[in-house]
This record gives structure tokens, C-alpha cells and sequence, in this order.
């Protein structure tokens, strides 16, 4: 009797992936009908590790992929597979030489109960997981300006670099399944300090020998030619590795967006007037926090000379100053909490520096994100830090408001210094920001104040009427 094969794709509740090669695209708890009774993966597959998974067509004998046999027509047999919740991210072979297909994670297709990435929320699902456009937010705290990306997750080719970086990183087959493990691998491998991960950062604003963070405008064109020339892609910055890091999690179907804090503390060195990192989806069964799903902070840049990666780490536990909880939650909470401080300090004719003010408020001064199904900004401060004057706050703001009333019964004087552009042009790299530090004393009372603020300097806007 002559068998044919045959692979019909029903993937419901959203549009089918690209397929444009042989290879079919399959979702985790979706239908895929197929004649084969076996799904191997890896160079050795084992039963008892989940790389071999045997399945059955009927209800008596069942494994962790649920068979059953829809249809019989001629010489035609029709069996439906549906993969488990569970099981691993990657390539699989159907009996070996017959067919293949790569499998995801999608929190649309399992049960809640299921799926460690199930995000019940349908407009944060689409936003998060099927969008392919987004925007980036940058600039100032007060001059918040806006970049439009092309994650492009669902593009020809962009599936195979993704599952290349986890090759790249030999990490198991086995730990595929994990998105924990997943997502820390990954963020280790897009900056290429320590293993030739996928892009190479650079602050110093010459890009001679590659492009500038600043003309790249999506992650397809960075993955692609990572996947082909196996080398690292240069260069990036901040944005660059939170965009390419969000194409990643959303084509393994892992929800994410990008995420951007103004007034970021960051290393030992001082803080920046923003930085961009992600937020994804997930259960984390080995924190104590009262929630089956939280979202988690993720970075990818280098974030400190030693260290590469950071996260996955609660965003509720860095909201409440739960640092011990794993990962890197003590560095996140220092980037945007209540406790980071500036310090302002003046030297003395001998040298010595004495301490002149501490701002416990400019860190961590707005968190935003784009809205879901929207072009809007989503304000998500709230959710790494209690407000001014509530929660833990409180403490530190009394301290704060009884410096402050030592200059309430002073007059103010307004003075308004010349600052000129030509001074500054020839050392403007390509973002233009101006960073100035005002100090100045008190005759009355030998006080110093300082105040800080950016501005950003912008490209005259062009206008072109049809």
C-alpha cells in the first residue's frame, strides 16, 4: 500500500508563522496532524530527559504528547499531535529522516496551569508576544523623545539565529524547556564581552569599523548576519541590545517589551540619563512572593565591568527591597529604587571632599513602555518603586524635607548664565546630550546647593508638503 505524508498546520487563536522552507513552525499546544509516531531531538535523545518523545494514536497508551487519529481517507492516515506544555524548546525530527519542524513555547495555545509563559491578559498577549513593531523610548526625563523598531520576530530566518545563540552558548538540550534558564543564557549572549555573543557595545562614538547604535532601526539585520558570519555584530548601546534581546523572547514565544528608566544608576561610576532594559513573562516557582506569574527585569549590555548578564529578577521583590531573592535583584533595585542616592561632594583648599548634599529622589525618576495595542506611553514606574511620600519613602523624605526648609526663609535669586553651543558641538557624540551641574554657595550661611539637569539637542524638524 502506497503511505503518503502529509503536515497540515492549525494553529487557532492567531495567525499562522511564516513558513517559507520545509521546515514546519509548531506551537506548544498546537494541533499539528502528521503520520509519525516519534519526535526525536538532540544527538541523543532519551526518553527519560524529554528529547525522545514517543507518540501514541490512541487514548490507552499516551505519553506526555497527547495522539489520536482524526481522519482515514484511501491510503491517507491522519494523526493529530499535541506537544506538552512543557517540553523542549528546539529541532525535532520526526523518525529521524522524514521530517522535521522546530517547536516554541506560545502562551496562547496550553492551559493557564500549564504553560510557564501563559500571560492571561489578551491585549498585553498580542502587545507582547505576536506585535512586530515597537517603539523605544529615549532621551531626557523632561524631553522624552521616541524610536520606532522592527523586532521582525516572525521573519524568515530569524527562528534559526535565535535557536543558533542557544547552540552558540552549548547550553543543554535538556534546559531548553526552562524559560529561566533560557532567558540567562541568552542575556549573557548578546554582548560579546566574555563568549562571542552577538553584539559588540560601544560608547566612545567613533564607529569606523561598523554601523552606529543609532542607524540600526531592527533586530532582523543584526540576527541574520550574527547567524551567517558568526561573529558578533557591531555596534550597540543600551537600546540596541534591549530591541534585539525583545526579538529573541518573542519569537520563542516568551512575552516581553522593552523597557526604559530615566535617571538609571549604573555601576561605580555615576548614573545615566536613561537606560533601556526588558521585562518578560514568566512563573518562577522558587520565589515566595504570592504569585504564580511575575514579570521579570532583564539586562543584556554589560552592566558592570565583571558582570555580563542580569536577571531574570522579580520586579515586585525589587519593588519591596527584596534583594536576596534571586537574580541579580540587589543591582536592579539600585538602578531605579528609593535608596539610590546622589551625592554631591565639594573639595576643601586641602584637598579633602566634604559631603554637600544627597538627592534621594533623582534615581530611578520615570520608567515607561510602550501601551499594549497602542502607540501611547505606559507609565510603569509605580510598579519598581512606591511613590514620594508613601511606603518606604516616607523615611527618607522627612530627612530630606528638613535639609530643604534650612533655605525657605532665603530670598530667591534668579541668574541666568550664557551658555553657547560652539563650545560643545565638536564634542557631542551622535545622541547630543548636554549634562550640566549647577553649584553654587550661600553668602548668609556658607550652604551649597547643586542641581543637575539634561538637554538634549535636537535636529531641526523637516516638513515636506504634497
Amino acid at each position: 500500500m502506497l503511505v503518503k505524508f502529509r503536515v497540515f498546520l492549525n494553529i487557532f487563536r492567531q495567525k499562522a508563522l511564516c513558513v517559507l522552507d520545509p521546515t514546519i513552525y509548531l506551537l506548544k499546544g498546537d494541533h499539528v496532524n502528521v503520520l509519525m509516531f516519534a519526535a526525536p531531538s538532540g544527538s541523543s535523545p532519551q526518553f527519560s530527559k524529554g528529547t525522545y518523545v514517543p507518540v501514541f494514536p490512541t487514548r490507552e497508551r499516551q505519553t506526555t504528547w497527547e495522539g489520536r487519529i482524526t481522519n482515514t481517507s484511501d491510503n491517507v492516515v491522519t494523526m493529530a499531535i499535541t506537544p506538552a506544555a512543557n517540553c523542549i524548546v528546539g529541532k525535532y525530527q520526526i523518525s529521524r529522516d522524514i521530517l522535521a519542524f522546530v517547536l516554541l513555547k506560545h502562551p496562547t495555545c496550553c492551559l493557564p496551569s500549564e504553560d510557564a509563559v501563559f500571560l492571561d491578559d489578551e491585549t498585553e498577549r498580542q502587545e507582547c508576544v505576536m506585535t512586530e513593531m515597537g517603539i523605544i523610548y529615549h532621551g531626557a526625563y523632561d524631553d522624552i523623545a521616541e524610536r520606532d523598531w522592527n523586532y521582525g520576530q516572525f521573519n524568515y530566518g530569524i527562528l534559526d539565529a535565535c535557536l543558533y545563540i542557544m547552540d552558540r552558548a552549548e547550553m543543554p538540550i535538556t534546559n531548553r524547556g526552562e524559560p529561566i534558564k533560557v532567558v540567562r543564557v541568552a542575556s549573557a549572549m548578546l554582548n560579546s564581552r566574555d563568549d562571542e555573543g552577538v553584539l559588540v557595545g560601544n560608547w566612545s562614538g567613533d564607529y569606523t569599523y561598523g554601523v552606529a547604535p543609532t542607524s540600526w532601526t531592527g533586530s532582523m539585520n543584526i540576527l541574520l548576519t550574527y547567524n551567517s558570519s558568526k561573529m558578533p555584530v557591531c555596534y550597540a548601546q543600551c537600546w540596541v541590545y534591549a530591541a534585539v534581546f525583545n526579538t529573541f523572547l518573542r519569537c520563542l514565544g516568551i512575552p516581553s517589551w522593552v523597557v526604559t528608566n530615566y535617571y538609571s544608576a549604573h555601576d561605580n561610576d555615576g548614573n545615566l540619563n536613561y537606560h533601556c532594559w526588558n521585562e518578560c513573562y514568566m512563573s518562577r516557582p522558587d520565589l515566595a512572593l504570592g504569585a504564580g506569574r511575575l514579570w521579570m527585569q532583564h539586562h543584556r549590555r554589560p552592566v558592570m565591568v565583571s558582570m555580563y548578564r542580569c536577571g531574570p529578577a522579580s520586579v515586585q521583590a525589587i519593588k519591596h527591597g527584596q534583594i536576596c531573592f534571586p537574580f541579580d535583584a540587589a543591582f536592579v533595585f539600585a538602578e531605579v529604587n528609593i535608596n539610590s542616592d546622589v551625592v554631591f561632594h565639594s573639595r576643601r583648599k586641602d584637598g579633602t571632599m566634604e559631603l554637600v548634599r544627597v538627592n534621594r529622589t533623582h534615581v530611578g525618576r520615570l520608567v515607561l513602555t510602550k501601551s499594549p495595542g497602542d502607540v501611547t506611553r505606559r507609565d510603569i514606574t509605580d510598579q519598581y518603586k512606591f511613590a514620594e511620600g508613601q511606603g518606604l519613602h516616607r523615611t527618607q523624605m522627612s530627612v530630606f524635607q528638613e535639609a530643604a526648609d534650612l533655605f525657605s526663609v532665603l530670598e530667591p535669586e534668579l541668574r541666568k548664565p550664557l551658555v553657547e553651543s560652539k563650545n560643545y558641538m565638536k564634542r557631542l557624540v551622535e545622541q547630543a546630550n548636554l549634562h550640566f551641574i549647577v553649584t553654587g554657595k550661600i553668602r548668609e550661611t556658607g550652604q551649597i546647593i547643586t542641581a543637575m539637569k539634561v538637554v538634549t539637542l535636537h535636529n531641526p524638524k523637516l516638513i515636506v508638503e504634497v
